[in-house]
């Protein structure tokens, strides 16, 4: 049995594995950046908040603010969680709706969002199934 270690082939592949594997996770990173900036984005304006309003009211600079709405930004989960309280939102709808379709109305989610979670199991399955109707 060939030994790994002294595989060319084998270093080379597993180089290019590794390779492509990081520019993937790079680019996936960058596209949820970009995202969760594009959402924080909006749900500020559709709340009429300035950057500066904004950035007072989760406590951060202003300037790093824009850095995170442009996706230019690792923020931390305390960080967006903080901006998410100020925008009035749960921390797990900000990577929701960055999931979704860009120019998604963030308080009609909001609002949907809120009844969702009041529906008992049954209200739920007679939604799914009405959904589900207007999709098809």
């Amino acid at each position: 049995m060939a030994s790994h270690t002294g595989n060319k082939w084998f270093k080379k592949d597993t180089g290019n594995v590794i390779s492509r594997h990081l520019r993937e996770t790079s680019l996936e990173r960058q596209r949820l950046l970009c995202n969760l900036g594009r959402v924080i984005r909006d749900a500020r304006k559709q709340l009429k908040m300035t950057q500066e309003e904004l950035a007072e009211a989760a406590e951060i600079n202003p300037k790093y603010l824009g850095e995170v709405e442009l996706g230019r930004s690792n923020p931390s989960v305390g960080l967006l969680f903080q901006i998410s309280k100020a925008l009035q939102l749960e921390l797990a709808d900000l990577f929701l709706v960055s999931q979704t379709r860009p120019g998604i109305d963030i308080t009609l989610y909001k609002t949907l969002m809120e009844l969702l979670r009041i529906l008992e199991e049954p209200e739920m399955e007679k939604l799914k199934r009405f959904v589900k109707m207007i999709v098809d």
